[in-house]
C-alpha cells in the first residue's frame, strides 16, 4: 500500500526506497517474511507483561514487545509481492536481487499455503485456517506470475506456482463460503465474518458481480456494521482481550450506479486498486462514498470500569 501511495503521488524513487528497505530489514530472515521489525530492520523484543502497572484509563495488560512477530502471517506475502507488481505495472522492471527475493517468497508460499497462520488481525489463542489469509495466499502466487510475464523464471517456478494458486481458489471457494449466509467467512467451517474480506473485489479470485461476493459484502454490512460508516473488524471476543471493544474500521470506499433491472433498479459498485467496495446505500438513487482513512493497525479497548486491583492479570 505504501509503495502504491508514493507512485500515485509520482514520487518513484520513494516507492523502490520502500520496497528496498523492506527487502534489506528482512534479508536475514529469508525466505521468511517478518510480521514485524524494527525501524532498523532488527527483531522485535520478546514480548513481556508488567501486571502491577495500569495502561492508559486504567487498561490491561501492559505489554513490552510483540508476540506477534514470531506469528506466520501468509497476508503480508501478498501484500509484499503485490507491491512488486504494482511497480512492473507502473513501466518499472524489478532489479535482479528484488526478483529472486520475489521468486523466494512465491516458493514460500506454495509450500505453506496450506498452513494455518494468526492473519491480519493477529489474534492470540492460536492460528486458523482464514479466509482472508488464503486470499492473500493466492494474491501472492497470481502477482508473480503476473511479474513472470516480463522477468526470467524457471518453467518448474513457474508450473509450481500455478498449480498452488489454482488450488488456493478451488479450496476457498469449496470451504471458506457458508451457502446459509451466501458469504465468505472468517474461517473454514465457521459462520463468523471478517471484514478483511472486503479486499475480495479488488484481489481478483471472485468475479467482482458475483452473488458470491456481493453476499458477502452484504452480510458484514449487517452482522458487522458499528453506525454510520464504522466496522467491527470481527465478533466480539474472538481477540483473546478483555472489556468492551470499540470499532475500527472505516467503511471502504467505492460507489453505486443503477442500471435497468426488472424490479426498476440494481446497485452496483467499483472499487479502485487501493480501495475496496463500499456498503450497500438503501436508496435508489446512486450516492458517491468518500473514501475513508485506513483501518487502524491495533485493537482499540474501552477501558474497563473495574478497579485494576481487583482485576485478574
Amino acid at each position: 500500500m505504501g509503495v502504491a501511495a508514493f507512485l500515485g503521488a509520482g514520487k518513484a524513487q520513494e516507492a523502490r526506497g520502500f520496497l528496498g528497505w523492506l527487502l534489506y530489514a528482512s534479508r536475514l530472515q529469508r525466505p521468511r517474511l517478518p510480521s514485524l521489525l524494527t525501524l532498523n530492520g532488527r527483531h522485535v523484543p520478546r514480548e513481556r507483561e508488567r501486571v502491577d502497572w495500569p495502561g492508559y484509563a486504567g487498561s490491561v495488560p501492559v505489554r513490552f514487545g510483540n508476540g506477534a512477530a514470531d506469528q506466520h502471517q501468509l497476508d503480508g506475502y501478498g501484500w509484499v509481492i503485490d507491491a512488486a507488481w504494482v511497480l512492473v505495472q507502473a513501466g518499472r522492471r524489478l532489479y535482479g536481487e528484488t526478483w529472486r527475493t520475489m521468486r523466494a517468497f512465491a516458493d514460500l508460499v506454495a509450500q505453506r499455503w496450506s498452513e494455518p497462520d494468526a492473519g491480519i488481525w493477529e489474534i492470540r489463542g492460536g492460528p486458523a485456517q482464514l479466509v482472508h489469509s488464503k486470499l492473500m495466499a493466492w494474491l501472492a502466487l497470481d502477482r508473480a506470475l503476473q511479474i513472470a510475464d516480463t522477468h526470467r523464471v524457471r518453467p518448474a517456478q513457474r508450473t509450481r506456482w500455478t498449480v498452488a494458486r489454482d488450488a488456493i481458489a478451488a479450496e476457498v471457494r469449496e470451504r471458506g463460503f457458508d451457502p446459509a449466509k451466501a458469504s465468505y467467512t472468517r474461517d473454514y467451517g465457521s459462520t463468523e465474518l471478517d471484514a478483511a474480506l472486503l479486499l475480495l473485489p479488488v484481489i481478483g479470485l471472485d468475479d467482482p458481480d458475483s452473488p458470491r461476493v456481493h453476499g458477502t459484502i452484504a452480510a458484514i454490512r449487517d452482522e458487522l456494521s458499528a453506525g454510520g460508516p464504522l466496522l467491527f473488524r470481527y465478533p466480539p471476543g474472538r481477540d483473546g482481550l478483555p472489556g468492551p471493544r470499540a470499532p475500527s474500521c472505516r467503511a471502504p470506499s467505492g460507489w453505486y450506479r443503477p442500471s435497468p433491472a426488472p424490479d426498476g433498479w440494481t446497485r452496483r459498485w467499483r472499487c479502485s486498486r487501493s480501495c475496496s467496495t463500499a456498503p450497500a446505500h438503501s436508496a435508489s438513487t446512486p450516492r458517491r462514498w468518500t473514501r475513508p482513512r485506513a483501518c487502524t493497525s491495533a485493537t482499540t479497548r474501552r477501558p474497563s470500569p473495574t478497579p485494576p486491583s481487583s482485576r485478574p492479570p
